[in-house]
């Protein structure tokens, strides 16, 4: 099919759902009068349209996907005599999730069972159950049990205490660093899954679940398919915001469209909106098949390149795995959220970037820069403070040289001088300054945490980890902002090694 055809589809498309709205039931034979040839693929389109139809009323807020009540749906009642149901927490298009009490083992747990009207789902339910059952990785809610209760199947899976995504949405909206994180904790499930060759085909908050530590867990692989034995998925279902263009046309969906779903999941926590213009079913529609929009919204240049790439039309465009994504968003995630603040001898020195490239690219100045030779250590500092404020580091470079010609057991200036070599993305060549700045004064929590992220940007996580763990030992003010690297270090090393141990196994056929 050519690009021509395509583009005609589309029209095709929009026309019979405008037809539709006025109540004009037209053929995919009528509306292909003058070009026959697209008849049978018009016809695939429009059923796919007709097959999502009930999705509209998912367009309400989150209230629809998640809630917390007490509703009379099912009387009150112990399953297997063994899981007494409290709480009815969420409620879907097939099934319901309460929270519920373990008479054995005393704790609470989920509990997952057909709505009334379907319970005739017993296959579907043993089905996920098993699914999920092998999925072991701590980003993936656990299936603890599988129970029957009067012919019908449930699940019982762990309870997580802090609600799920979109709940959070509603509360107040996330920092850059919050939403990035999380996003980077669900595509490393979703790595982990791909991996054992399970597509989850609905992605979207109210299946992102936070736990107690505040770290998200991806839950529902209610309608997640296996790949048949050609090595596709089949054309799936889903809520309807969060679908890829290739799910709502009824194509071939593949590991490429949960990045897409994650992508509008991404894009809503940062910016607040879905990247359509539009939440009216018919509009949306439309929208999604031609493909989501990243405008100049107020967020961090790397992510606006993450988010495109992962809601490209073409899923040959988006990232090619969920592990590609990962490493995007952690490399994102340190150079816009885990940042240095350096004192120096002259006022407030200027935060440093993490990986990667500088936070603050070197800027041009049309002015001519007048070199100025320093009579006192004093006016070396004050001249260096001045260059390195401009993001002029190498010039900073020399001027803390000069200081330290001045003073060679000025500690702050070895550290310094350290840290512009780091702005330059020469963090090997940085290693020597910090820590001499640190045999120089090894109480200074911040040296410590300067060379970890510098070991941290070099992927050596284990001095990395100790440095920042003896400057936590310091008990620095801002122990909380340490706290959080040393998460991130840990986060950083447990991926590359979960990377490493699965790309050693074989995809299981």
């Amino acid at each position: 099919m050519t690009d021509k055809d395509d583009d005609l589809l589309a029209d095709l498309l929009l026309r019979w759902d405008e037809l539709r709205e006025q109540g004009q039931d037209v053929s995919s034979i009528e509306l292909c009068q003058g070009c026959p040839h697209l008849a049978d693929e018009l016809a695939r389109r429009i059923h796919a349209l007709e097959v999502t139809a009930w999705m509209d009323r998912l367009l309400d807020d989150y209230v629809t996907e998640s809630f917390a009540s007490t509703s009379n749906s099912f009387e009150p009642r112990t399953l297997a005599c063994r899981y007494r149901l409290d709480d009815l927490i969420a409620e879907g298009g097939f099934a319901q999730i309460w929270r519920a009490y373990d008479l054995e083992l005393h704790r609470y747990v989920a509990v997952k069972l057909p709505k009334p009207s379907r319970l005739d789902s017993t296959d579907a339910f043993m089905a996920e159950a098993r699914r999920v059952a092998r999925l072991k990785h701590p980003g993936i809610v656990p299936v603890h049990d599988v129970g029957r209760d009067n012919g019908n199947v449930f699940i019982v899976s762990e309870f997580v205490e802090g609600g799920n995504l979109g709940e959070h949405i509603k509360r107040s909206p996330l920092s850059v660093q919050q939403a990035t994180q999380w996003a980077a904790e669900i595509a490393d499930a979703l790595e982990y899954a791909h991996a054992n060759v399970v597509i989850h085909r609905d992605i979207k908050p109210a299946n992102i679940l936070i736990d107690h530590h505040g770290r998200a867990l991806l839950a529902d692989f209610g309608i997640a398919q296996s790949a048949n034995k050609t090595g596709k998925f089949a054309p799936s279902i889903g809520t309807l915001r969060y679908m890829s263009p290739e799910q709502l046309e009824g194509n071939d969906a593949d590991v490429r469209s949960d990045i897409y779903s994650l992508g509008v999941v991404l894009y809503e926590l940062l910016t607040g909106k879905l990247p359509y213009s539009s939440t009216e079913p018919n509009v949306l529609r439309r929208e999604i098949v031609a493909g989501a929009k990243v405008g100049p919204e107020n967020m961090p240049a790397e992510l606006r390149t993450i988010c495109s790439k992962a809601l490209q039309r073409d899923p040959a465009a988006r990232y090619s795995s969920a592990a590609e994504l990962t490493s995007d968003l952690r490399m994102s995630l340190v150079k816009t959220s885990t940042r240095w603040t350096v004192f120096g001898a002259v006022g407030i020195m200027f935060l440093l970037a993490i990986v990667g490239t500088a936070l603050w690219p070197p800027k041009q100045s049309s002015e001519h820069q007048q070199a100025i030779v320093p009579l006192t250590q004093d006016q070396a500092i004050a001249e260096a403070e001045k260059h390195f404020s401009q993001n002029r580091f190498d010039q900073a470079a020399v001027m803390y040289t000069k200081a330290i010609e001045f003073d060679p057991n000025n500690a702050t200036a070895y550290d310094r001088r350290a840290s512009c070599a780091f702005h330059g993305s020469k963090f090997k060549e940085s290693l020597p300054d910090f820590g001499k700045a640190i045999e120089l004064d090894s109480t200074n929590a911040e040296f410590l945490q300067h060379r970890a992220l510098a070991y941290f940007s070099l992927r050596q996580f284990e001095p990395s980890i100790a440095d920042m763990e003896a400057a936590l030992k310091l008990n620095p003010p801002n122990r909380v902002q340490f706290e959080e690297s040393l998460a991130t270090i840990y986060s950083n090393r447990a991926a590359e090694r979960s990377t490493a141990k699965n790309s050693l196994k074989p995809l299981r056929t």
